[in-house]
């Protein structure tokens, strides 16, 4: 029979082609196809004989087995199809084989059948409930014949050896087609099995994790090669010992208590044991099959000397960064003092040399010549100051030594001041400089320092890599948060590719090298920015794209002071 007519009626769910139930339902539909045919055989010949009774039941029961295959085609339920072959099956026999004269009737033959067909469609189980209703029929029969009961006489005796011939034939056909069948998928099974256990040979000797199979009483039972090498000892040797001899910490009762409560595939630590080292760290995953424990490990020894090589020099690094930090922030003011004095001194001679050239003083001119040179001092100073200012900032952020200091103040005039501060650097960049603020903000209650230098340095950079363009501040407080101050700031400058927004707040670093060449800077500002962001309970983000501007969010707290307790309810007095 065509394998693809066949595999028509397999359900389309059946995504395993090669699975045992497939084949259990191919099988079943080739004997319902052999049924079929030997059933119209069975009808013709009891038309040519005259039985039509006979004829009309095998028909009827055509009809009903021939729908099984599309019953399980639809549904996949390959017990449901074995009812609708047994059952039509069985009543055709019984009535064909009162019909035919009883217990010489050809139909008799074919109860046997009946068990086979059954553990094929619905396992040994409901096979041997058939071979009882088979039985029962029998003796229901053989009783009947006995007692004399009258079964319908057999026109020709010829005619009924005809029958009872092929009635054999055909059961033995079917009988032979089951069986092949049958040993065929025992077969496939077989090959399936031996597939599978070289599968798992080749893995249990080339995995590189030690495996042991133990019984649940400490006993080892299996050992692959990578288990041998792990514990220096030949594979062999290691079977029939006891599992406490290698893994110290598995002893009689830790293995009750992994059978009874752990949770099987998690990873434990133990301890294991060398002859040549003595112990060392096994890291073990345990799974478990009826009275059988499969222990899946490896020697961790080199990962904990690595991992304790990195613990001590992230400690160290760590401790290092601390000290760098707490070094910086308290130097403060002894690297400010000296580049202040330097800045004081160089605006001092500018200023005498002013004075000197007003009052037209004698000589002017051998001092006037050192006025550029005094300006690069001053415009130095002021530059280093501002390094040495940003890099202090940033650490005393990370030593965690900035302080907030809480007060109450009005949003709208903290921006506007900002907005006359930059109003010059706005003018010096060529920019058109808008402000915009929502009605109803209010006060914050926050570090106002700390606000105005987050938006001095978002702006400062906005006219810094904006010329003849716009930058805009936009401020808010959405209902979803109101809790929150919101400020936007949106220039129309070159802009940034994703790259480099990804390291845009890193300390000491700038959209690409060739900005801090061009426009100056540390590539602290926006870290600081980050820092003071974070201290105010919000945060920032960054949209942009390169020629066509950015745009930073920034959230802010609106009340950095802490929320009230509720008040604890106490009982009422008794």
């Amino acid at each position: 029979m065509s394998a693809a007519f066949i595999d028509y009626f397999i359900p389309e769910s059946s995504a395993d082609v090669t699975g045992v139930d497939v084949k259990h339902a191919r099988i079943g539909i080739t004997v319902v196809f052999v049924i079929i045919f030997w059933a119209f055989l069975g009808g013709l010949l009891a038309i040519a004989t005259g039985l039509y009774g006979s004829s009309i039941a095998m028909f009827l029961g055509i009809v009903v087995v021939g729908s099984a295959p599309f019953v399980l085609r639809s549904t996949g339920n390959l017990s449901l199809t074995g009812h609708l072959v047994l059952g039509p099956v069985f009543a055709v026999l019984l009535w064909t084989i009162y019909e035919g004269g009883g217990l010489y009737s050809s139909s008799t033959v074919w109860l046997p059948v009946l068990p086979l067909l059954a553990s094929l469609f619905q396992g040994n189980r409901t096979a041997r409930v058939w071979l009882a209703i088979v039985v029962f029929s029998f003796l229901g029969i053989l009783g009947a014949t006995l007692a004399g009961v009258p079964f319908p006489e057999i026109s020709s005796q010829r005619e009924a050896d005809i029958q009872f011939g092929l009635g054999l034939v055909g059961v033995g056909v079917t009988s032979f087609v089951l069986l092949q069948l049958k040993d065929n998928i025992q077969s496939w099974l077989a090959g399936t099995l031996r597939q599978k256990e070289a599968e798992t040979r080749a893995v249990l000797e080339t995995a590189p994790d030690g495996i042991l199979t133990v019984h649940i009483g400490g006993e080892i039972l299996n050992a692959n090669p990578a288990a041998g090498c792990i514990f220096e000892r030949d594979p062999q040797q290691i079977i029939g010992r006891n599992i406490a001899e290698l893994v110290t910490s598995l002893d009689a009762g830790a293995l009750s208590r992994i059978v009874e409560g752990q949770t099987f595939g998690d990873t434990l630590e133990h301890c294991g044991q060398r002859e040549s080292t003595g112990e060392f760290p096994l890291e073990i995953a345990f799974g478990r099959h009826e009275d059988r424990l499969v222990l899946v490990f490896r020697d961790i020894t080199e990962r904990k000397v690595v991992n304790e090589q990195l613990r001590s020099a992230r400690d160290a690094a760590i401790e290092a960064s601390q000290a760098k930090s707490e070094f910086l922030a308290r130097m403060s003011h002894e690297l400010r003092t000296p580049l202040n004095a330097v800045i004081g001194y160089s605006e001092m001679i500018q200023e005498d040399i002013g004075l000197m050239q007003e009052d037209e003083v004698d000589n002017v001119a051998a001092v006037t010549g050192f006025l550029p040179d005094v300006e690069r001092i001053r415009s130095a100073g002021k530059h280093l100051l501002a390094l040495v200012s940003d890099i202090l900032e940033l650490s005393k952020v990370e030593a965690g030594q900035m302080d907030v200091y809480i007060e109450e103040f009005d949003v709208v005039e903290l921006v506007q001041d900002i907005e006359n501060t930059l109003a010059p650097l706005a003018i010096k960049s060529g920019d058109t400089f808008r402000v915009q603020t929502a009605e109803g903000l209010g006060t914050m209650r926050s570090d106002a320092t700390k606000v105005r230098q987050i938006l001095y340095n978002l702006l400062s950079n906005a006219f810094k890599f904006t010329k003849d363009g716009e930058v805009s501040l936009r401020v808010f407080a959405p209902a979803t948060t109101p809790r929150a101050i919101h400020f936007e700031i949106k220039d129309t400058g070159v802009g940034m590719s994703s790259e480099e927004i990804g390291r845009v707040f890193e300390a000491f670093a700038q959209a690409d090298s060739s900005t801090t060449r061009q426009y100056g800077g540390t590539g602290l500002g926006l870290t600081i920015t980050r820092h003071f962001c974070a201290l105010l309970g919000g945060s920032i983000d960054v949209e942009s794209t390169p020629g066509n501007g950015s745009l930073f969010r920034i959230r802010l707290a609106a009340d950095m002071r802490p929320a009230p307790a509720t008040p604890a309810v106490l009982p009422a007095e008794v």
